[in-house]
């Protein structure tokens, strides 16, 4: 696990988000995970396609 997914990974388990991996000979690993969209004390709204996780 090279250092860029092991700083992922923890702000991943800071926001109780797991990590899912798929993998295929010769054809590489594809990591996967949903980042919960917190709305602040401040903010009036907010909109990502009326979507409750934004999905990257």
């Amino acid at each position: 696990m090279g250092l860029g997914l092991a700083i992922v990974k923890k702000i991943l388990e800071v926001h109780e988000v797991e990590i899912s991996t798929t993998s295929a000979p010769n054809k590489g690993t594809t990591f996967s995970f949903d980042i919960p969209v917190y709305k602040s004390k401040n903010q009036k709204s907010i909109n990502l396609l009326d979507s409750k996780y934004l999905t990257l």
